[in-house]
Formats: C-alpha cells, structure tokens, sequence
C-alpha cells in the first residue's frame, strides 16, 4: 500500500477532523460573527451519544435535536439534514419556500455544521469586506 491508503493514514486522519475538512477552514472567521458563534457554541454543547464520547470527532448541529455522528461517517456519506430554521438569525421559513445553505465549520477535532438562510448567508458574503468573502459553502 502506497502512503495515501495505508490503514495507520486513514486511522491518524480519522481521528483529527481538521484534517477530513482542511478545505473548510477558512470557515473559522464566522466565528468573529455574534450570531454564528451563539450558534456554533449551541452546536458544542449538545449532547453526545455515549459511544462517541471520548476521542471521535464529530459533526455537531446547532439544532441540539439532531444528533452528532462521527465526522468520518458525515464525510463519506456526505450526511446532511433538512433543518426547519436556519442557525444564525433562528427564523423558521414555510417549508415550500426553505433553502439553507450548509457552512461547515471546524472545531477542534470537530465541526459544526451551521445551515444558513439565504439572508444571513449573503450577509456573511459581504461581512467582512466589500469583496465576495473565502467562506467554502457546501
């Protein structure tokens, strides 16, 4: 096996989720936004399942009523869920008209998958600068 599929790489990057998103972050800097950090901190302190409390990373949601799943998992299956309001500004949209934008972002060895309105999404486009920000949306 050559370096990239030996079982110790996949074992070493399964336990260190900044290495399974790198891409994302640039994701951190919403963090610097009261209403993403409020979120992000709601994503922190939810539950954990027994059986991932100690050395998995996760992907956490800032709806507590979701449950974290191990970060590999997410990644692999590319885990997503349909949210009822969007994390920032808390405000719930009629089905018929909900879109959400999904930003992850890392924490640790975890990360926090925060689904954004269309609203506060372009607001955190332009948070920073009159230029389109570098936040990886997906």
């Amino acid at each position: 096996m050559d370096m990239a599929t030996s079982p110790q790489d996949f074992i070493h990057t399964a336990s260190d989720g900044d290495d399974l998103v790198a891409w994302a972050e640039p994701n951190t800097v919403v963090l610097d936004d009261p209403d993403c950090d409020a979120a992000v901190r709601r994503a922190l302190s939810g539950p954990t399942p027994d059986d991932l409390a100690y050395g998995v990373p996760l992907l956490r949601f800032a709806d507590t009523s979701v449950p974290a799943i191990p970060l590999v998992q997410a990644v692999i299956m590319d885990a997503r869920i349909a949210p009822t309001a969007c994390d920032r500004c808390q405000v719930a949209r009629p089905v018929e008209v909900a879109a959400y934008d999904r930003l992850l972002v890392p924490c640790g060895a975890s990360v926090v998958a925060l689904h954004l309105c269309w609203t506060c999404k372009a607001h955190l486009d332009f948070a920073w600068s009159d230029a389109p920000s570098s936040l990886v949306w997906g």
